[in-house]
């Protein structure tokens, strides 16, 4: 199933479910070995659920960024990986993140009928519309060096999907990302640089990598978009763990 809302996506007393889902709320309440693609602007929340399987949103087709747009729902704000259980289990977990890399159309078949299959939907991440995060998960990859990157938010999408993949193409994987209004001074105390006093809402990205810190800044800082890039790996761990906490705070 493949769905595109403003609204909250409740899914209860479902069973073997896949599901490629973008909304603002995803919810489940007793649910059982569901696999869920999301763009969510939210954090995720199961309950009363086990076996439940999280990876995020692929897909594109002409349509779909205009309905995003429709449905007020920001391509670069996901966060698909900071599932909420409301009842967990004291020694094992209900959730869990699909490992990297996934292929989509393992788990869900491309429309092969009319008037779906007119479409030309592709689950590539080349292509989607909201870009490919790992998400914040135990793997070796993730123990490398982190930069925080922050763009404004009046970047146009194509150009800062060309930021991204220049990043990719350097070896340098995108962890989290998320559009954050930073509402007051102490929000904007948060950054090593005075222009931050004049930020009202930027788009932050957790990038990790081999001298994560030093690619980012020889690649993009000197872009006219490009706000904020940590100036080593001691300072990119501080800053990816502040903002993203904050972000934390902020959905709470």
């Amino acid at each position: 199933m493949n769905v595109s809302t403003f609204c909250s996506v409740f899914v209860r007393d479902c069973c073997e479910c896949k599901l490629l889902v973008a909304c603002q709320q995803f919810r489940t309440r007793d649910c059982k070995k569901i696999y869920a693609f999301l763009s969510c602007q939210s954090q995720p929340i199961i309950e009363a659920s086990t076996g439940m399987h999280f990876g995020c949103y692929q897909c594109y087709y002409s349509q779909l960024q205009s309905q995003f747009d429709s449905a007020q729902l920001n391509v670069f704000d996901n966060n698909w990986d900071n599932v909420h259980d409301f009842t967990p289990l004291v020694e094992e977990t209900n959730w869990s993140l699909i490992r990297a890399p996934v292929k989509l159309d393992q788990y869900l078949s491309l429309p092969s009928e009319l008037p779906y299959s007119s479409v030309q939907l592709s689950y590539s991440s080349d292509v989607s519309v909201v870009p490919l995060t790992s998400g914040e998960r135990p793997d070796k990859r993730l123990d490398q060096e982190r930069c925080l990157l922050v763009i404004d938010t009046l970047v146009d999408r194509d150009r800062v999907r060309d930021l991204i993949q220049k990043l990719s193409l350097q070896g340098l994987m995108l962890v989290r990302m998320k559009v954050l209004r930073l509402d007051c001074d102490t929000d904007r105390t948060l950054f090593v640089t005075p222009d931050a006093a004049t930020w009202q809402q930027i788009i932050a990205l957790d990038v990790c990598g081999i001298y994560a810190a030093t690619v980012v800044q020889r690649q993009l800082g000197d872009d006219v978009g490009v706000k904020y890039v940590s100036c080593d790996s001691n300072q990119g761990k501080r800053d990816v763990e502040t903002i993203f906490n904050l972000s934390n705070f902020n959905m709470t």
